[in-house]
């Protein structure tokens, strides 16, 4: 579930489901897009979330859900489990200890902004820098010829920060250090005075570089974290659905694998043996270039009956909400960004 505030001020909710199937594939569907009226307090975004959930008849099979760290969320999801507490929900595990997963991707972010803090002059400095060469069609071109003198390439650009955006931060420092030796040059022109105090020292240009090296370990985590839609659409087209019975058809077409989660569970048989002795002896895998570890489990479905049907709820939690993101964002379905 995910929360976001158009540019008209109105907030939306987004209720994005995750499940493997009898084919060890993973599955998702978008059950709910819709306006959230009010203010988005935790017992008003519970009880909306409550509500899809028994639209969908889904309720006694939820397991796990993904939420960013906002106070309203801690609230929405105490309230929740408190609903299937009462309701006498057997799908909340361990009373629901596990049943909240925070966003990595959200705390990521929070530590790697909070680890901004710590040059915050430094950044500012550079910024201010770009800023002022980008604000001026004189000091860009200078700029550009002294990339063109240090052999640098001069169509790649800089990116400038946004303040909320960390990663924003990252792709600004990444740029100014690829520009580096032509600030260097820039320095020593005659069109820079007046910009001395946004001008880095050699020390500092150090520091940029270390904060750097670590926002990059932040930065490529996150894009693993983040495998969004757009990057990795299956020639299918994926189906987006409402919360009426009605819309589990598109174009007349039944959603079958909807169809089959909601209304057709597969329970594991009865096994006399010890299953999870038995696979806790076996030797470890040797793991050799792509490991699909769906497809694993889908094979050793015979051995492990009762581990693998935990294993499928397991392995449908998402570690972050970026499937909800997704449906918020129009990156990648823009044909021509161009007005």
């Amino acid at each position: 579930m995910d929360m976001w505030t158009s540019c008209q001020n109105k907030g939306y909710m987004c209720v994005t489901i995750h499940w493997v199937d009898d084919e060890w594939r993973m599955k998702k569907r978008i059950i709910g897009f819709f306006n959230v009226k009010g203010r988005h307090t935790g017992a008003k975004l519970s009880e909306t979330f409550t509500k899809v959930m028994v639209n969908w008849y889904i309720e006694k099979k939820l397991f796990a859900l993904t939420l960013d760290n906002a106070s309203s969320n801690e609230v929405a999801v105490h309230d929740i489990i408190s609903d299937l507490k009462d309701n006498d929900n057997g799908s909340l595990v361990c009373d629901g200890i596990f049943f909240h997963v925070r966003c990595a991707c959200h705390i990521l972010n929070l530590v790697a902004r909070d680890g901004l803090k710590a040059i915050l002059a430094t950044i500012t400095k550079i910024k201010s820098l770009v800023l002022a060469v980008k604000g001026s069609p004189l000091q860009w071109e200078m700029l550009l010829k002294c990339a063109t003198e240090s052999g640098l390439d001069t169509k790649r650009g800089i990116s400038m920060d946004v303040s909320t955006r960390w990663n924003s931060t990252y792709l600004m420092l990444r740029d100014a250090l690829y520009y580096k030796h032509a600030f260097v040059r820039f320095e020593v022109s005659e069109i820079v005075v007046g910009m001395t105090k946004c001008l880095p020292h050699c020390f500092e240009w150090d520091k940029a570089f270390t904060l750097y090296q670590c926002l990059k370990k932040f930065y490529d985590l996150t894009k693993i974290l983040s495998v969004r839609l757009m990057q990795h659409r299956e020639k299918k087209s994926k189906r987006r659905i409402g919360p009426s019975n009605a819309m589990r058809y598109n174009n007349g077409d039944v959603d079958e694998d909807l169809e089959n989660f909601l209304y057709y569970a597969s329970e594991p048989g009865m096994v006399e043996s010890n299953e999870l002795e038995k696979y806790m002896a076996e030797p470890l895998e040797k793991i050799i270039g792509e490991f699909d570890i769906l497809a694993w489990w889908k094979n050793k479905r015979e051995d492990y009956p009762i581990i693998t049907q935990i294993v499928r709820d397991v392995m449908a939690i998402q570690v972050s909400t970026v499937a909800s993101e997704s449906a918020f964002s129009a990156a990648g379905r823009v044909v021509d960004p161009s007005p």
